[in-house]
């Protein structure tokens, strides 16, 4: 049967190594642990009404819970946890909520230097309690000037009205921020989140990352003058600079330092209000999907090694039907059904088994449950073709049909997931006349389609289950990833 939960290797190789030696990448969420040890997870919201769940429920508390190497915690003080916020389930004001209570009984500790007439300096640490309506106010002011807050800088000497260097030491925890939604909700509704965040760790942006599905801005569908159905993708979104303050530094160098201001006092940053560097994330596969094929497979009598090179009666599908969702941004995928009818009408009409239509449920209904139907298209088809929305990327179907075992055909992604690539794992069609070009070349050389398959089907069950997607999101190395 197709593998269970939690017992196969991390997304990467170097990830899952690092890991068992108690050593972490460049950027990465956590320091060294022990490696019998489980890391603890908090996760906002932490509660959602189940029907709507989704990528909630599907990666992120199902990869935590399958996974062997972490742990989900109820306690939002718990010192030893890593924080994940999914954005589109937890808007920015209730996290915000659960951000200072968090911090609102933490105790202050904070070195006072004086210096004497005679210049010999003592140090006196005072403690006092942080309280929510102090963090609000100190916040809102904070936020008005875009500079960090005086008592809240825990990195950054300051100097306050008596000549006295005050340093509060607040211990930051690492917070990652994903942004599973369609069209990006990190730029507006989540920046007031992370101001919040680059100001309560004292200005300093090493303990936030962000991961997100939209990595490009401007996608769009449109008919060229042959009337051939097109995509523009878009061009990369800079989260480094979009989600960045201006950050005023005390100039420390003499008169004639290059780096000074006009006015000769301060030099004006650009500092990102996260590490700068994004993940992108993609769907994995689901685990209720993995268990409906693994009942199919047991009552078929087919072993997992099977799964490939099973009879499938059924020779493409596109689980669309022309003219679905016309307002649900599905010009494209329309195009490529209407792709597929002519492809089995231009040959022999009765030579290819064709199928362009929607089987099983969609939306909320469908990304909570998976109806037979479904799963038994996934196992009876030699290939299925998936194809993004018009305005977005990402989409569950794409490592759904490579868990069943079919060559996936797909239109670009940008990028595709984690060590799929094009042509070793999947067959990426860019237009139209490849989709054709493509269907014909595979339907008719066995033993290509069948290598590809199964490549892929390895790749997908290997490193893109659930836990696959939540260990590495929290131990992996955030430097190697998409920079924008």
């Amino acid at each position: 049967m197709i593998g269970g939960g939690g017992n196969t290797s991390s997304s990467y190789a170097s990830t899952a190594a690092e890991t068992r030696q108690g050593r972490r990448g460049p950027l990465s969420p956590l320091a060294s642990r022990p490696s019998r040890r489980k890391q603890k997870v908090y996760v906002l919201p932490v509660s959602y009404p189940k029907h709507e769940q989704s990528e909630h429920k599907h990666f992120i508390l199902d990869g935590i819970q399958r996974s062997q190497k972490l742990e989900l915690t109820k306690d939002p003080r718990d010192t030893d946890a890593v924080w994940v916020v999914n954005a589109g389930r937890c808007p920015c004001d209730t996290f915000r909520k659960e951000f200072r209570n968090r911090i609102g009984n933490v105790t202050m500790l904070t070195k006072t230097t004086t210096r004497s007439k005679y210049g010999d300096e003592s140090i006196r640490t005072n403690s006092s309690s942080i309280t929510s309506s102090s963090i609000q106010h100190a916040l809102s002011s904070s936020l008005r000037r875009r500079i960090p807050s005086v008592f809240l800088r825990g990195h950054h000497d300051h100097q306050d009205n008596s000549g006295n260097n005050a340093s509060p030491l607040i211990a930051p925890w690492s917070i990652i921020i994903m942004d599973w939604t369609d069209e990006g909700v990190l730029l507006e509704d989540y920046r007031p989140c992370l101001e919040e965040i680059f100001d309560t760790f004292g200005g300093s942006n090493k303990n936030t990352f962000v991961a997100t599905r939209t990595i490009l801005r401007g996608r769009y569908v449109y008919s060229n003058e042959a009337g051939e159905t097109r995509v523009e993708y878009g061009e990369p979104i800079n989260y480094s600079q979009e989600l960045s303050i201006l950050k005023h530094h005390p100039e420390r160098h003499d008169s004639s330092s290059p780096n000074k201001s006009a006015e000769g006092k301060n030099k004006t940053l650009v500092v990102p209000l996260f590490t700068g560097h994004v993940q992108p994330i993609r769907y994995g596969i689901r685990s209720d999907l993995v268990n409906k094929i693994n009942s199919l497979m047991k009552k078929q009598e087919v072993n997992e090694v099977d799964i490939v090179k099973k009879v499938r009666n059924g020779d493409a599908i596109h689980f669309w039907s022309i003219g679905s969702g016309k307002n649900w941004y599905g010009k494209f995928r329309s195009a490529v059904s209407q792709t597929m009818r002519d492809f089995a009408g231009v040959i022999v009409p009765t030579k290819w088994n064709i199928t362009t239509e929607e089987i099983g449920a969609r939306k909320k209904t469908g990304r909570n449950s998976v109806a037979d139907e479904y799963a038994t298209a996934l196992l009876n088809y030699k290939i299925v073709v998936v194809a993004q929305r018009d305005n977005w990327e990402g989409h569950y179907r794409l490592m759904e049909a490579m868990a069943g075992g079919a060559l996936v055909l797909t239109d670009p992604m940008h990028p595709l997931p984690r060590g799929i690539e094009d042509r070793s794992h999947v067959i990426v069609y860019n237009n139209m006349t490849e989709l054709k070009d493509y269907l014909k070349y595979y339907l008719e050389n066995d033993e290509e389609r069948l290598a590809i398959a199964k490549h892929g089907y390895i790749a997908a069950m290997s490193n893109h289950r659930s836990w696959n997607i939540m260990e590495n999101v929290v131990f992996g190395d955030w430097s190697k990833s998409y920079s924008a």
